[in-house]
């Protein structure tokens, strides 16, 4: 009898240790998992966040009160033979310009991946961009614009 009644005691301490020893652990989780926020077409950041590396993407970032806002796009599969460059896509073959995961011809005009500036497929394969600040309502949170041909 005197087992029973010592095994029920060790069976209610070891309930009473357990349960508040796995909400902390999973409390503990929360804290250190590497989260992130999406918001609207971008991932936030925060400020002691390291992004990860981004493999067969790349991606256009800014900087607003201590968070970092990146939008995020794949390579186009014409223009990368690999498709595992970390940050980075390859450039398209000939006259064309690789952006946002699009494929532009030279002279096109098309908007910028921070949704504000205007873009225009140049030489060798370079984008020539208009130099307006920004914001993240712009490049997170707008309908995407149409180019503006100056």
């Amino acid at each position: 009898m005197w087992k029973v009644v010592v095994l029920d005691i060790l069976y209610q301490v070891d309930k009473m240790i357990f349960i508040p020893m796995f909400v902390i652990s999973v409390i503990g989780l929360f804290n250190y998992c590497n989260c992130y926020e999406v918001v609207g077409r971008c991932i936030k950041f925060g400020k002691d966040e390291q992004m990860y590396t981004l493999i067969g993407g790349d991606r256009k970032c800014i900087k607003e009160n201590d968070f970092t806002y990146c939008r995020e796009w794949a390579c186009h599969h014409k223009c990368s033979s690999f498709n595992n460059w970390p940050g980075i896509c390859e450039p398209c073959p000939g006259d064309t310009c690789a952006d946002v995961g699009q494929i532009f011809d030279k002279g096109d005009f098309f908007k910028c991946a921070d949704n504000a500036n205007n873009c225009q497929c140049g030489n060798n394969n370079r984008v020539k961009s208009t130099r307006k600040s920004a914001s993240v309502k712009e490049m997170c949170l707008d309908n995407l614009r149409k180019a503006v041909k100056p």
